[in-house]
């Protein structure tokens, strides 16, 4: 798809997909962009828009370790739940349209799951 000013001043080609673009890429991340323009601009902005995400490392009780993994996997805005080694047990991902709404999946979803003992959420701050 691509997007252009009227009088064609002022645009780039730059984007994923070919998308036209005004302007530099913003954020921390080079698939961020302002999309300017057209039909399907809502479609395009949630398509380049950026999610936050954050690394949830989860240190389980005892035995409980299938429990928590099995509850993680329901969770809405868990994307990845994986069972590891070391001084954690499991760390999963968890991704939202926001720092608040991540905040929410962790202390509302992951916090109350039965089997938990301790995490650490760490955000990530890049590609």
């Amino acid at each position: 798809m691509a997007l252009s000013s009227q009088d064609g001043e002022g645009w780039g080609e730059g984007g994923p997909e070919g998308a036209w673009v005004r302007g530099e890429p913003v954020g921390t991340t080079s698939s961020s962009y302002i999309i300017v323009g057209g039909p399907q601009l809502r479609q395009e902005r949630e398509t380049f828009m950026a999610t936050t995400k954050a690394f949830v490392l989860i240190e389980t009780a005892v035995g409980k370790t299938k429990d928590v993994v099995t509850a993680l996997n329901g969770v809405a805005g868990v994307t990845s739940v994986d069972v590891v080694t070391g001084p954690y047990d499991v760390i999963c991902i968890v991704e939202a349209e926001d720092l608040s709404s991540v905040g929410d999946t962790v202390t509302g979803s992951v916090h109350t799951i039965g089997g938990i003992v301790r995490t650490v959420t760490c955000l990530a701050v890049g590609n």
